[in-house]
């Protein structure tokens, strides 16, 4: 297991640290994942990307500092799309309205973004699926 590092106290210094052991464990290739374990967030966001910020964008790096609001670390959409899988887990009514975006044609948010090299599955619970069609 290789957690994010804190210890500098800032997230870009923390992150560059971070993309340095994901080096060392894939042998300098790119982070080769297996499985990725999502959520999602009332506005879209996943795995600390947040709408319109600088981390959203990033690409260079498998990992980034995010600074909106407290600071996060976080991987980059790349990173977390050379998954084998990824799994988008999501509960409760809060998120049935940006669950309904998702897959609509709207673009921008985070979640939305992700299109692994492999498998993407979504897991909702009854309440966050509420607000989708039914299909027979």
């Amino acid at each position: 297991m290789f957690p994010f590092p804190t210890s500098a106290g800032d997230p870009a210094i923390d992150a560059a640290a971070y993309a340095e052991t994901l080096k060392q464990v894939f042998e300098g290739g790119w982070p080769d994942f297996d499985c990725n374990v999502l959520g999602v967030g009332g506005d879209g966001y996943t795995a600390s990307l947040f709408p319109g910020t600088d981390a959203q964008r990033a690409g260079g790096w498998p990992t980034v500092g995010n600074k909106s609001g407290e600071p996060r670390l976080t991987l980059t959409v790349p990173a977390i799309e050379h998954s084998h899988r990824v799994k988008f887990w999501v509960n409760g009514v809060g998120k049935a309205s940006i669950i309904k975006t998702l897959p609509t044609d709207q673009v921008g948010l985070p979640a939305q973004q992700i299109k692994p090299e492999g498998e993407l599955i979504w897991m909702l619970d009854a309440a966050a699926a509420a607000e989708l069609p039914l299909l027979y």
